[in-house]
């Protein structure tokens, strides 16, 4: 075995094991939709400003989320759809609709649910390598969610 083979991946986050729940309800999808556009936030090409990520905080309180399922939201449904957008020399800027966010998560998870989806699988190393760019801002994110009003 090679040196490739000795090295391990770094790790920004803790992993948590997948979870395979099948399709998602209408109304769980009504539920994560306000989620999803807030924390697809974290990808845009700004700088994160702190009423931004209280109302990213808000937007996962007011849909009762924990702190937990919103961090497993973030990194296996979010993340690997917008990361490349942090990587772009020409980042997005103004943010998507929110159907644009929900149609776009909702085919990521319909790819990953097969287990061939070669895309999906690519989405979710490189969402990997890049959480260490919104993990401060999600660190923050945590903390107001940790001690509601609270300022930064």
């Amino acid at each position: 075995m090679g040196l490739a083979g000795k090295i391990k991946p770094m790790r920004w986050f803790k992993p948590t094991p997948r979870r395979s729940t099948g399709p998602l309800s209408e109304s769980e999808i009504a539920r994560r939709t306000p989620v999803w556009v807030a924390l697809s936030d974290l990808f845009l090409d700004t700088e994160m400003q702190d009423f931004t990520r209280r109302h990213i905080a808000e937007t996962i309180e007011r849909a009762t989320y924990s702190i937990a399922e919103a961090e497993a939201i973030l990194r296996d449904e979010v993340a690997p759809v917008f990361f490349v957008t942090l990587l772009s020399v020409a980042g997005e800027w103004a943010g998507w609709s929110d159907a644009y966010v929900r149609d776009t998560v909702l085919e990521h998870l319909r790819a990953r649910q097969r287990r061939w989806s070669l895309l999906a699988r690519l989405r979710r190393r490189n969402a990997d390598r890049t959480w260490r760019i919104v993990a401060p801002d999600w660190e923050k994110i945590k903390r107001l969610l940790a001690k509601p009003g609270t300022p930064d």
